[in-house]
């Protein structure tokens, strides 16, 4: 899964939403996925000319209360340097982002975009609806299955190694106003 692609897509939607204060709750930097995905969001401030600053970049591990607990500091921040838009490395997070940003007062996709990554299904339930990054698993399966089969019947492979990038699935945790 290509996690730097997908997160990069994630920043540029809610770019085109008008944010530019932009967060991102990432993983542990022990984590070559997190890694990986990070590199999607520094990737798309750096090619919009747009600093970051050191307090939206946000490490833990992949839980709701991490989420909870990372949201509250960014929105505990002052007002000019609170961002407008976290992006999440996984829909758990996100939720913990939500709940956290309503906690605060604040409305979803209205005053706060917040986007995800897994497209948990049950989160399109959700009120807001989450915005996420949906993988192809069964696309992954089935091109790791026909890889096996070929390295297994002796046919030749043209490719070892197979990126898939994620789809947007954009719903109303970042559709309210622009900002």
């Amino acid at each position: 899964m290509d996690g730097q692609a997908g997160v990069y897509q994630a920043v540029q939607h809610v770019l085109k939403k008008g944010h530019s204060q932009i967060a991102i709750l990432a993983w542990p930097e022990a984590s070559r996925v997190g890694t990986e995905r990070l590199s999607g969001y520094f990737q798309a401030m750096e090619e919009n000319q747009l600093t970051i600053d050191p307090a939206w970049v946000v490490r833990g591990q992949g839980e709701y209360e991490y989420g909870y607990t990372a949201a509250c500091r960014l929105l505990d921040l002052p007002k000019s340097r609170r961002p407008s838009a976290i992006i999440s490395m996984t829909d758990l997070i996100a939720i913990g982002a939500v709940n956290a940003a309503q906690d605060h007062g604040l409305l979803i996709g209205k005053e706060l975009a917040v986007t995800g990554f897994d497209d948990v299904p049950v989160f399109q339930y959700f009120k807001p609806s989450l915005t996420t990054l949906h993988q192809p698993v069964w696309e992954v399966g089935r091109s790791t299955v026909q890889l096996l089969v070929d390295l297994l019947q002796g046919r030749p492979v043209e490719k070892q190694q197979i990126l898939l990038a994620p789809e947007l699935i954009v719903r109303e945790s970042t559709e309210g106003a622009t900002y």
